[in-house]
């Protein structure tokens, strides 16, 4: 869907960025990393948040009546491999599971950190994020 390619290109003057993107986000987009080889090099971090899918739409109205069906299609659970794919695309890879390995991740200049939040951490998220104020 181009967010990869729209945040590389962005990134192209920067000597440090962040996207912090979604897997399936990311997923969708596989084939804009291979634009690093055309860029400066620069410390770059692609943040993968990987729930295995689009979790984000169970919580939306419509999918809550929704045929199991219809709903296991709109998820689209997945079960890429980013650290394979950060190897492709000729990047660094960690994966994060805690906030402290987040504070030591080196200075390599292209890297794919993977955030895999387990069910009970995007519950509490998502009960945080309901309790706001906005």
């Amino acid at each position: 869907d181009g967010a990869i390619a729209t945040y590389l290109g962005y990134s192209k003057h920067d000597i440090e960025s962040w996207a912090v993107l979604g897997d399936l986000t990311t997923l969708y987009d596989a084939n804009a990393p291979l634009l690093l080889c055309s860029l400066p090099v620069a410390k770059r971090r692609l943040v993968v948040i990987n729930n295995g899918g689009g979790q984000i739409f169970s919580r939306l109205p419509a999918l809550q009546n929704s045929t199991d069906q219809a709903a296991k299609y709109m998820k689209n659970a997945q079960m890429a491999d980013f650290e394979k794919l950060a190897g492709f695309w000729g990047m660094s890879y960690t994966c994060c599971t805690n906030q402290g390995e987040l504070e030591n991740l080196g200075e390599e200049a292209t890297l794919l950190v993977e955030i895999r939040p387990d069910s009970e951490q995007t519950t509490a998220f998502w009960n945080s994020w309901q309790s706001l104020e906005i």
